[in-house]
């Protein structure tokens, strides 16, 4: 089973930044690809001649469950399904789970009301053109080049959203740059 942050598509990915298809290919011993990235929802699909990809959409709105069959006398795998899950409020939190993710969890949270900046004078805007008129990708620009020390930085901006002035928290960041 592989777990990337990659996306399948059906064409060509113009771009070369989604290796799914090429993974599946030279290692056909993976039987399982979780994937991500694209926010798409793709209960499953096989790939090549064994892999089964499967990509649960996005922010959690689906939880992607895997059906494997195996024949444990001769070490091979039967069968593959996929379905996915609906997670709204209603749905109760696993317990077993959310125990073995304390440490993340707890760590999240500290990071998320981390605080980042005291008091930033005006809001950072989303909008506009990168690399010409958009707050947020010059100020993402200048903190890649600050912690680099990069004398050239190009970068467009993540998300529409803006950073508030006031306070700058490290949920604040995540929102602009989830």
């Amino acid at each position: 089973v592989l777990a990337a942050h990659q996306a399948w598509f059906e064409g060509s990915d113009t771009r070369g930044v989604n290796e799914i298809s090429t993974i599946a290919k030279c290692f056909p011993e993976i039987d399982v690809i979780l994937g991500a990235h694209s926010h798409r929802l793709l209960p499953g699909q096989r790939l090549g001649r064994r892999s089964w990809y499967m990509q649960p959409g996005c922010h959690g709105e689906y939880l992607g469950v895997v059906r494997v069959t195996v024949d444990t006398e001769r070490h091979a795998v039967v069968s593959v399904e996929g379905d996915m899950r609906t997670v709204t409020a209603e749905v109760a939190e696993d317990e077993e789970l959310r125990t073995a993710l304390a440490n993340y969890l707890a760590a999240a949270k500290v990071e998320r009301n981390r605080l980042i900046k005291g008091s930033l004078a005006q809001p950072v805007k989303s909008y506009g053109r990168p690399g010409v008129s958009c707050e947020t990708s010059e100020l993402i620009c200048h903190a890649l080049a600050e912690a680099t020390g990069a004398t050239i930085v190009l970068h467009g901006r993540l998300s529409k959203a803006d950073l508030p002035a006031g306070h700058v928290t490290g949920q604040d960041l995540f929102e602009l740059v989830p």
